[in-house]
C-alpha cells in the first residue's frame, strides 16, 4: 500500500471516530434533555435515564446511521481538499437526513401526547448534532493542520518570476503546502510519483488548458486531479469561479465533476430506482422486441460492444440488435437513417429508442447513468482526441443512457457530427445537476413518445 494512501485512510478513520463520538454525545445530551423537558422529570430523576437500555441502543444506532449517511453523501471523500461551502452543505444535508431517519424510526412512535413536541425534539436533536459534529470537525482540522500543515496541495508555477518572494512568505505561514515546482504538469513525472485520486494542484501563472496534450489531459482526468488556476484575468477561462480563503479567487479547470457528495448519492439512487422500475415495467416491451427481432432476422437478440466509460475505463454495453449479423465486418461504421444494414424491425426500434432498453442493466450495474454523455468506442475516441484534447472531460462522469446531445442533436452519422454533438455534452458538464438530469429525462420521454428517435 502506498504511504500517502495509508495516511489518507488513517485520517479518514480519525474523522469517522471523532464524528461518531460527537454524534453519540449529542444523543446522550438529547436523551437527558428530553427526559427533563418533554417527560417533565426532575433533574435527579433525569439522571436515572443513564440506566435506560434505550440510551445505549440509541448511541449504537445513531453512530452507525451517521456514518452510513456520511458515506452516502460523500462527506469522507475529500477530507483534505473539500471547500468550506461544500463542507457546510454536505454537513447540513447529512444532519437533516440522519435526523429525519431517526425521527421516523425512533421518535414517531415514542408515545408523545402533544404533536408540537415532535417538532420540538426533532429540532433539538438536529441542532445538538450539528453543533457537536461541527466542533469535532474543528478539532479534526486543528489536528490535520498541526500534523500536515506543510503537506497538503501541490503547487505548480509555470514561471516563478516575481512570485518567488510571495510564495516563500505564504509557505512560512503554512498556506502553501508542498515545494513549488517550476515544471508544468508532465505525464512522465506523474507516472513516476505516488499519487492518490482527488488531489488538488494549484497553478499560479496563466495556463492555457488547450496547450496541454491528450496524454496530459487523460492523466489528469483519470487521476481525478483538480486544477485550481490562480491569475488576475479570466479572459481565457470561462469556467466556474471559487474562493480560496487563503489565496483569493481561483478558476476551477473543468476536469473534475461539479456534483457534491449528496448530489452524487441522489443521482445514483435515482439511477438504481428508475432503472429497476424500467426493467420491471418494461417486460412487455422486452418481449415485443424479442419477438420482432426473431421474426424479422436471423442472429442473436442482444448486441454487445465495448465502450469507454468513467475515467476512460472500458465496459460492455448492451442493446437489442437492430442490424444484420456481421454489420461491421469491414470495420467500425456509424449508422444513418437510411443505413441498409438496419433491419425492418430495427428501424422501428430505433424510432422509439427501444433498442437502448437493455442499457438499463448497465445503469443498474453502475457502468452507466440514466443521464450523461453517450459512450463511444475506443476507435472513435482516439480520432476525436486527436482533434480535441479536452474531449477527455466527458470521462469525469459516467456515460448516460440518454444525454443532452441525444435530445438536441440525435444520432451522429460521421466523426464531425460526433464532435458537434459533443458540444452539448460540454454544456451538460458545465451545468450538471440533479434538476438538469430530470429536464433531460423529460426531453427524452417526449422524443420517444413522438417517435423522433432517428
Amino acid at each position: 500500500m502506498q504511504e500517502n494512501q495509508l495516511r489518507h485512510r488513517t485520517w479518514r478513520l480519525v474523522k469517522v471516530f471523532l464524528e461518531a463520538f460527537s454524534v453519540s454525545a449529542s444523543w446522550i445530551l438529547f436523551f437527558f434533555y428530553r427526559k427533563l423537558t418533554i417527560d417533565g422529570l426532575a433533574f435527579q430523576e433525569g439522571l436515572s435515564s443513564f440506566q435506560d437500555r434505550n440510551l445505549y441502543l440509541g448511541i449504537l444506532a445513531n453512530g452507525i446511521l451517521w456514518i452510513l449517511v456520511s458515506f452516502i453523501t460523500g462527506r469522507y471523500d475529500k477530507v483534505f481538499v473539500e471547500g468550506r461551502l461544500a463542507k457546510l452543505v454536505n454537513l447540513l444535508a447529512a444532519t437533516l437526513l440522519s435526523s429525519l431517519v431517526l425521527y421516523f424510526i425512533l421518535f414517531i412512535d415514542d408515545g408523545i401526547s402533544a404533536p408540537r413536541d415532535y417538532y420540538h425534539i426533532l429540532l433539538a436533536y438536529a441542532c445538538l448534532q450539528l453543533t457537536l459534529v461541527s466542533l469535532s470537525n474543528g478539532v479534526f482540522r486543528m489536528l490535520l493542520t498541526i500534523q500536515y500543515s506543510q503537506d497538503k496541495y501541490h503547487t505548480i508555477v509555470c514561471d516563478i518570476g516575481g512570485m518567488q518572494e510571495e510564495i516563500n512568505s505564504r509557505k512560512e505561514r503554512g498556506i502553501l503546502y508542498r515545494n513549488a515546482t517550476t515544471e508544468i504538469f508532465d505525464t512522465t513525472e506523474w507516472e513516476n510519483t505516488d499519487h492518490e485520486a482527488n488531489e488538488v494542484w494549484r497553478v499560479f501563472e496563466p495556463m492555457d488548458l488547450k496547450a496541454l496534450n491528450t496524454e496530459q489531459i487523460n492523466a489528469l482526468v483519470k487521476n481525478q486531479v483538480e486544477l485550481r488556476l490562480y491569475h488576475r484575468s479570466s479572459e481565457n477561462y470561462p469556467f466556474r469561479q471559487s474562493m480560496d480563503y487563503a489565496l483569493g479567487r481561483y478558476y476551477c479547470a473543468p476536469l473534475t465533476p461539479h456534483l457534491s457528495g449528496w448530489q452524487k448519492a441522489s443521482k445514483r439512487a435515482m439511477d438504481i430506482s428508475l432503472s429497476l422500475l424500467g426493467l420491471l415495467l418494461g417486460i412487455p416491451l422486452f418481449i415485443l422486441c424479442i419477438l420482432g427481432i426473431k421474426s424479422t432476422s436471423k442472429g442473436p437478440i442482444l448486441y454487445t460492444q465495448e465502450r469507454i466509460g468513467l475515467h476512460k475505463k472500458p465496459f460492455r454495453i448492451y442493446k437489442f440488435r437492430s442490424m444484420i449479423v456481421n454489420a461491421e465486418k469491414d470495420g467500425p461504421q456509424l449508422s444513418s437513417e437510411k443505413d441498409h444494414r438496419i433491419t425492418s424491425w430495427g428501424h422501428s426500434m430505433r424510432k422509439w429508442r427501444l433498442d437502448e432498453l437493455p442499457q438499463l442493466w448497465n445503469v443498474l450495474k453502475g457502468d452507466m447513468s440514466l443521464v450523461g454523455p453517450r459512450p463511444e468506442r475506443a476507435f472513435y475516441v482516439q480520432q476525436i482526441q486527436e482533434k480535441e484534447a479536452l474531449h477527455a472531460r466527458i470521462y469525469i462522469t459516467k456515460p448516460g443512457l440518454t444525454s443532452l446531445g441525444m435530445v438536441k442533436f440525435g444520432y451522429a452519422r460521421n466523426l464531425e457530427e460526433i464532435m458537434e454533438r459533443m458540444r452539448y455534452d460540454m454544456i451538460y458538464l458545465d451545468n450538471q445537476s440533479i434538476f438538469f438530469d430530470l429536464q433531460i429525462l423529460l426531453f427524452t420521454i417526449r422524443t420517444v413518445i413522438l417517435g423522433k428517435g432517428i
